[in-house]
């Protein structure tokens, strides 16, 4: 349903954090916050606005009779997210707040105060920085506090950013916003890059994470100067308070990407090291044992060429109360034509733990289609859809994922490009942190020409552009998750030095059966027991690196003519693998190198009008 609108159609630039609070009982009700900008001149007043939709008791929805309520009285304000304390069904929305003159700074309000109707108390953050102190994230804790974090605006693109730590305890009573920290905020990093915080308290509200997307810094100042860091060479940390933040413990470097390897020179596939970074978004959320979890988005990042790519994965990464850590693989979306800036073919992700079963659920935007997709606006910039999955509960949670379901499906199937105005782009997807029951409770932005149209280098053209309540049933995504059978292959978190991304395995999703519903025999699986693939599908090669022989694995939708090729890298067939009549179903080519010299081959899947082309390495 469409609550509101607004013409700022970058609602966030990077990590989204959360904008959507719901508060369950007899008569449920929904808040919502987002930044509307006042017509389409991006020079106009910009202000922060809330609506609630609320149960009908029909099954249905009432909307706020006086939607879009302004909750600030400056002049530019903008990038709110929304703490919101569920069991007492109270929102504190957080934001950055600009007068008609003087600099911006960090601020909380109570929206639709429940002590004095119509007052919007507020409490601002001091700023410590010659700079700009905003873009704040935030989120309630169950120490009656409203935890966040800010950004300090950088002066040039390529100066380091602050982020800073804030929380205000507001009174039961009054509602008044009371500083809950002594002195400024603190300091939890120097050096960012990016506007990608998340933060996230346990179950007591005691213990405390933010995930800060952190850069690499002086990695390419090594060769290119420092002013050379760049908003996509980055790590993904973890800072954890065990007080509730008055305190903050040693970062986690999550990914400890292998940088660069100089005595590789002049072979630069070899002296790439990772050839994958995290770029611009976090998600962090515990589960109802405490236990961390953590997703975002990772690129392909190829050092020597200094060259970044718009395919992506989202990746999860879980901490459990033992110490031990473990990554997932969530989504990949390979490259597609052409996607907006301070974006990825898959990325955005927020993560929600639903209490009641035990079930981690994630949304995303995925640019799906390919490259061949026409569904794009005249910008050239594909519409971006919102995507969910889930992990099952118990053993496996975090472990495996469902491949993720097209929940808005928005997409343009006319010829040519999509007008101005019949763009169908959803970003920034939220996930209410509260969303017990049946549903699932998301809000995003409807963008109606694809791409940032604000800036001064805009994308797209801008448009009045609908902001979405978006209701799910849960039980309608399992069934479709269960019917579909298929868990998401992982992928190891460090890629090798080819620069290609490896495929270890795929999880099977009859070996444990479709447990989310829970008391479910396991099935055996054996030869010709695997479930029928319903698309066309080339595995990575493994081993990888290999010597002598190798298995390539492909699948097919539906029988046909089927060439598997090798070639070097000249572009000459040295080996044909398969040149024939195919069945649908999956297969396993072995590949034999042992008259080959080392170096890099490429393999090339043809079927059905269909092409697929991977990389692998025989080394001896």
């Amino acid at each position: 349903m469409i609550i509101g609108s607004c013409g700022w159609d970058a609602q966030h630039n990077g990590g989204c954090g959360r904008s959507i609070g719901y508060a369950d009982g007899e008569d449920w009700n929904v808040y919502i916050v987002w930044t509307k900008l006042t017509g389409l001149d991006q020079g106009n007043p910009r202000h922060v606005v809330y609506t609630t939709v609320t149960d009908d008791g029909a099954g249905g929805f009432l909307i706020d009779p006086l939607p879009q309520v302004q909750f600030e009285n400056g002049y530019r304000s903008g990038y709110t997210t929304l703490a919101y304390d569920s069991p007492n069904a109270v929102g504190y929305g957080t934001f950055h707040y600009s007068p008609a003159s003087g600099d911006p700074w960090s601020a909380v309000a109570v929206i639709e105060n429940p002590w004095v109707p119509n007052l919007f108390n507020m409490g601002t953050v001091p700023n410590p920085f010659a700079n700009e102190h905003i873009w704040p994230h935030s989120v309630f804790g169950n120490t009656n506090h409203v935890h966040m974090t800010m950004h300090e605006l950088r002066v040039g693109a390529a100066d380091m950013m602050q982020i800073t730590y804030y929380r205000f305890a507001p009174d039961p009573v009054t509602g008044v916003m009371t500083p809950a920290h002594d002195g400024d905020p603190h300091v939890i990093t120097d050096m960012a890059m990016n506007i990608s915080t998340d933060i996230a308290p346990n179950s007591t509200g005691e213990q405390l994470a933010a995930g800060i997307v952190m850069a690499r810094f002086g990695t390419l100042g090594e060769v290119f100067g420092e002013s050379d860091d760049t908003q996509w060479n980055n790590d993904m940390y973890v800072f954890q308070s065990p007080d509730a933040g008055v305190t903050w413990e040693e970062p986690i470097d999550v990914t400890q990407f292998i940088g660069p390897i100089y005595d590789a020179l002049p072979d630069t596939n070899a002296a790439n090291g990772d050839t994958m970074r995290v770029y611009t978004d976090v998600s962090v959320v515990y589960d109802d044992e405490d236990d961390l979890h953590v997703a975002f988005t990772a690129g392909v990042f190829d050092f020597f060429r200094v060259a970044a790519y718009y395919e992506s994965r989202i990746f999860h990464w879980m901490l459990d109360d033992n110490g031990d850590d473990v990554w997932t693989q969530i989504n990949y979306q390979p490259w597609v034509r052409q996607v907006e800036g301070w974006a990825r073919t898959t990325d955005r992700p927020s993560l929600y733990f639903d209490d009641d079963t035990g079930i981690l659920w994630c949304a995303m935007e995925v640019c799906d289609g390919g490259p061949d997709t026409t569904d794009f606006g005249e910008s050239g910039i594909v519409n971006s859809d919102i995507f969910v999955t889930a992990s099952p509960p118990g053993e496996y949670n975090g472990l495996l994922w469902t491949t993720p379901v097209n929940v808005t499906n928005t997409k343009w199937l006319d010829e040519g490009p999509a007008p101005v105005g019949e763009c169908r782009a959803e970003s920034d997807v939220s996930i209410a942190l509260d969303s017990d029951g049946d549903y699932l409770h998301m809000t995003y932005l409807l963008d109606l020409d694809a791409g940032t149209g604000i800036g001064t280098a805009p994308e797209g053209e801008m448009t009045d552009n609908p902001i979405v309540y978006h209701r799910i049933a849960k039980q309608d995504l399992l069934d479709i998750f269960e019917a579909n059978a298929e868990w998401q292959p992982n992928y190891p978190m460090h890629v090798d030095s080819t620069g290609f991304w490896q495929d270890p395995g795929n999880s099977q999703w009859a070996e444990y059966g479709g447990f989310f519903t829970g008391n479910r025999e396991e099935l055996s699986v054996g030869e010709g027991s695997g479930l029928q693939p319903n698309e066309f599908e080339l595995k990575q090669n493994y081993p990888n690196p290999f010597n002598p022989s190798t298995s390539i694995e492909f699948s097919l939708a539906r029988a046909g003519m089927v060439k598997l090729a090798v070639y070097n890298v000249l572009g000459q067939e040295i080996a044909t693998l398969v040149d024939r009549r195919v069945n649908a179903g999956t297969h396993n080519v072995t590949f034999m190198a042992d008259e080959l010299p080392s170096g890099v081959y490429f393999y090339k899947l043809s079927a059905d009008g269909n092409e697929k082309v991977r990389k692998m390495v025989l080394m001896k």
